[in-house]
């Protein structure tokens, strides 16, 4: 009689430890309000990659339950996920509330962000919010991994050539010579203001295109074969005729003892 009275004991004892593991388990896996009123929505992903059952669902930020099911939907391969959150925060989550999910600490667990509609009505028990069509970051960068990749090789070369500019003072350099060139161009543009404005002052201007008007005026002429020079250049007589003159044989040698007899006279004339 007094082993089956300790074997009670036993038993007793042992009943009350395994359901305080229970309890201990559910506090620290933050479902401390095990026997409290849940509320339960619902939300469609095109994925939920890392989301598994238990995960944290927030508001804001603020934890207000947990991941309750994940399945398929019956017609599509949309991931219809049910959150079960407690019953005094179903006030927050209004219509045109918006979920999705996201990543927390360095681990990159997953959990459902749930950003509140303007509306003040909230979502009723078993209703749907809408997704979120973006990703958040760290879900980005581990997607766009091989880019994000090339943006830190190319980052790596820039640095690397800063280094060999900044090592051989050439990065100075550079500066000194930009900066001087802006200097000159600077000083260039103030000549260039000072001529315009002393041409504007003396009407000069005005008389460089009265000028050009009349060297095209002259040009016109010439080239319509106008006055001496226009018909020595456009009238092939007159120049045939001038080649006559100093290239046929008996005029040159005419012409030759002409300049010879005009140079003895101016000889004997200085005598």
């Amino acid at each position: 009689m007094r082993e089956k009275n300790i074997e009670v004991k036993v038993g007793i004892f042992v009943s009350l430890g395994i359901i305080t593991l229970v309890l201990s388990i559910f506090a620290i896996s933050g479902d401390q309000a095990l026997f409290a009123d849940h509320h339960r929505v619902r939300v469609k992903f095109k994925e939920a990659t890392g989301l598994n059952v238990g995960s944290v669902v927030a508001i804001m930020g603020f934890p207000i339950g947990n991941v309750e099911k994940i399945d398929f939907e019956d017609d599509s391969m949309d991931i219809d996920v049910t959150m079960r959150v407690l019953a005094k925060y179903k006030s927050k989550i209004t219509q045109g509330s918006i979920a999705d999910v996201r990543t927390k600490g360095a681990l990159g667990d997953k959990y459902i962000y749930i950003t509140p509609g303007q509306s003040s009505e909230f979502v009723s028990d078993g209703s749907y919010i809408e997704a979120s069509k973006e990703q958040d970051m760290l879900s980005v960068i581990t997607q766009k991994g091989h880019q994000i990749d090339k943006i830190f090789s190319i980052l790596t070369k820039i640095d690397r050539l800063l280094d060999d500019l900044n090592g051989e003072r050439q990065a100075k350099q550079l500066m000194d010579g930009l900066a001087q060139t802006a200097g000159e161009l600077s000083k260039a543009s103030k000549e260039i203001s000072s001529i315009s404005h002393e041409l504007k002052q003396h009407n000069t201007g005005k008389k460089l295109a009265e000028t050009l008007e009349n060297l095209n005026s002259i040009v016109a002429k010439i080239d319509s074969g106008e006055g001496s020079l226009g018909a020595l250049i456009n009238d092939p007589s007159v120049h045939e005729g001038l080649k006559r003159i100093l290239g046929a044989e008996n005029y040159n040698s005419t012409l030759k003892s002409m300049i010879r007899t005009s140079i003895k006279e101016s000889e004997n004339s200085s005598k």
